[in-house]
């Protein structure tokens, strides 16, 4: 059985070998985390984050519900902080991922770093919530990508569920294929404004903090239609 908590080994199970989550991530995080990175072509990932590490979702609590399932990181670049963000996944993308979390906080529990149990009784509803997003994802990423197939490390299962089964047609990553190869897309080029550290948060400064207006957070997308 695989390990109940987050270990460097469990993360590369799950994650692969190329994207990582934070890591101050809980398992909750990191369980949604994963299933998002699945949405997004690999090199539209790398395009906008460098090196995927130390990613983030965007849960979209209170009033973003809209931001729900975007990508996100943020780190200290040469003094600056540079934050770097997926665009939104549309509502369907959206919805089956809610409807993935709504199973998962039924059985495990929604905080800590280890696969706590809340409710055994409803381990067959988040398996049939895994088998639901396989049998969703895989018409998903063929209609909007080409791509056939899952990676392997999305096909990995938590601890204590069973991998999904395959539909007559479906096929694994180990042989996945794609109709389509776009070329990568470039990595954004635009200016990140400096930032100062102030206590545990975070300011906008401008040249002149005494003249000068505080200016609007320019935020990075990448077109994912190409």
């Amino acid at each position: 059985m695989p390990p109940t908590r987050i270990t460097s080994q469990e993360t590369r199970r799950l994650f692969g070998p190329v994207n990582r989550p934070a890591f101050d991530t809980n398992v909750r995080h990191r369980a949604l985390l994963r299933k998002a990175i699945e949405l997004f072509r690999q090199e539209v990932l790398i395009a906008i984050f460098g090196q995927p590490i130390k990613l983030r979702l965007a849960m979209g609590l209170a009033f973003t519900s809209g931001q729900f399932g975007k990508i996100k990181t943020n780190y200290v670049e040469n003094d600056r902080l540079v934050s770097r963000e997926t665009q939104a996944l549309e509502l369907e993308a959206r919805e089956q991922l809610g409807r993935y979390r709504d199973r998962y906080d039924a059985y495990f529990k929604s905080r800590g770093n280890n696969y706590d149990i809340r409710d055994p009784n409803a381990l067959a509803g988040l398996q049939a919530a895994e088998q639901d997003w396989h049998d969703w994802v895989v018409v998903y990423l063929e209609e909007l990508y080409g791509i056939i197939g899952r990676p392997d490390w999305a096909l990995q299962p938590l601890p204590g569920l069973q991998m999904v089964r395959f539909t007559p047609g479906q096929v694994q990553a180990s042989v996945a294929r794609t109709r389509t190869r776009l070329p990568p897309t470039p990595p954004p080029s635009s200016p990140v404004r400096p930032r100062k550290m102030k206590f545990l948060g975070v300011v906008d400064i401008s040249d002149d903090e005494d003249e000068q207006p505080l200016r609007k957070k320019t935020k990075v997308f990448i077109d994912l239609t190409l």
